[in-house]
């Protein structure tokens, strides 16, 4: 298991998955972001750093943030190509379990046996979804709350197998 988490992937360009990109690209940590297609990866990405910049100036979040992000937030053509380097990977896809179950498969096929796999669900349990994944003891929930690049509480639930 990952003893420090330095590169994410986030499977998921919506509002949530791009949120959850923000906050930790922000943080310093590498996040790459993909979705179904190259086309809506890059914008998710696009979007992410207009809407810090305009957080920016707003004066939600602090200066600098807008640059941390660009630094540290890219986007990925393809789910395999975002998840086989990273050290976490978040899904953020629709709360429907097949949709889920086929993400996640997809991702720990992909990633590397000692990543860390995580769902942002808020509906689905735990143990409807870790069948999904290759050596479940890596997988839990990492609910981040909305809008998840302004607030800071995350919730963790585990499942019976999680390490």
């Amino acid at each position: 298991m990952m003893e420090r988490i330095e590169r994410v992937a986030i499977v998921g360009a919506g509002y949530m998955g791009t949120g959850i990109a923000q906050r930790l690209a922000a943080a310093g940590v590498t996040v790459t972001v993909t979705d179904a297609t190259p086309e809506l990866a890059e914008a998710g990405r696009d979007r992410a750093l207009r809407d810090v910049a305009r957080d920016v100036e707003a004066g939600l979040l602090p200066a600098g943030t807008t640059e941390a992000v660009a630094a540290n937030l890219s986007a990925a053509p393809t789910l395999e190509e975002a998840a086989r380097d990273a050290d976490f990977i978040e899904e953020v896809v629709p709360e429907v379990l097949e949709i889920k179950h086929d993400v996640l498969a997809r991702i720990s096929a992909a990633a590397r046996p000692e990543a860390i796999i995580g769902s942002n669900t808020s509906t689905i349990p735990v143990h409807r979804m870790a069948g999904a994944v290759e050596g479940p003891q890596r997988f839990l929930v990492v609910h981040w709350s909305n809008p998840a690049h302004l607030v800071p509480g995350v919730e963790l639930v585990v499942g019976e197998h999680t390490d």
